[in-house]
């Protein structure tokens, strides 16, 4: 073998030595800690709040162009039925022409009846909201025509039971009852657990509407260390169980983040 050729294996080993001791210290780090970007420990907890406190009412508007009870025979009403979400409450509303008293029964299922002997030109908005978190998006039955035998007056069409729906609103939030429940929870080591927040960093969540300050969770700053701050502007939905049947009213809220 050429000395030449000896120099040139020498330096291929050499190489792929030098490659090898590279990619492991690369992939082992020794004495390398973890670093946690502010924006990185701030999404984090925003997004584990929000996962576990927002909430949406929705609002479906239907128009009610003719329900009529003329025929004795059909006496009709509408039925408009989704699953995992519920009707919570109404509003009717008389277009121009409108006429007629409407009575609408909520649950898993709404029903509209005209107690007149004709209802005609009136809005009803309908509120629906999840029945438990996480819940997927609603999938709307089409309105069904029906009377207290059950017959079907949709399919032929019946003039008598004529509706048609609009288009859902959404009315986004959060809902004060999770909020008070991540509140009362209160196992602050737990929760960084839950939500896979590094254990050697530390986080605060504040309730500051109105210039006030109230620690929803986390914990205590101790010495001398940087803390990082995140304001939310939002919708506070339902003071109590008794807002959350039927008021979709919204007030301002602030929820302040803090990480460090």
């Amino acid at each position: 073998m050429r000395k030449g050729n000896v120099h040139i294996d020498w330096a291929i080993s050499l190489g792929v030595f030098l490659i090898a001791i590279i990619a492991l210290l690369v992939f082992l780090k020794p004495g390398i800690k973890p670093v946690h970007q502010e924006n990185v420990l701030l999404d984090l907890v925003e997004r584990r709040f929000l996962e576990n406190t927002s909430w949406t009412v929705k609002k479906l508007p239907v128009f009610v162009e003719m329900l009529s009870n003329s025929n004795d025979d059909k006496d009709p009403f509408v039925q408009i039925a989704m699953q995992d979400w519920e009707f919570s409450d109404y509003e009717v509303t008389n277009l121009a022409g409108g006429q007629g008293d409407l009575i609408v029964t909520l649950g898993d299922t709404a029903v509209i009846d005209c107690i007149s002997p004709a209802c005609k030109e009136q809005r009803v908005d309908l509120l629906f909201y999840p029945e438990f978190a996480g819940a997927d998006d609603p999938l709307l039955q089409t309105p069904y025509c029906t009377n207290g035998r059950g017959d079907d007056l949709s399919s032929p069409p019946d003039p008598n039971c004529n509706i048609e729906l609009g288009s859902t609103e959404d009315i986004k939030g959060i809902r004060m009852q999770w909020m008070d429940s991540l509140q009362e929870y209160g196992d602050y080591a737990a929760l960084k657990l839950r939500w896979n927040y590094p254990d050697e960093k530390g986080f605060a969540i504040y309730d500051i509407t109105g210039g006030n300050e109230e620690l929803i969770i986390g914990g205590m700053t101790e010495g001398d260390k940087n803390i990082f701050v995140r304001e939310l502007r939002y919708w506070a939905l339902g003071k109590d169980d008794a807002d959350l049947d039927g008021d979709p009213d919204r007030t301002p809220i602030t929820i302040s983040f803090r990480a460090w």
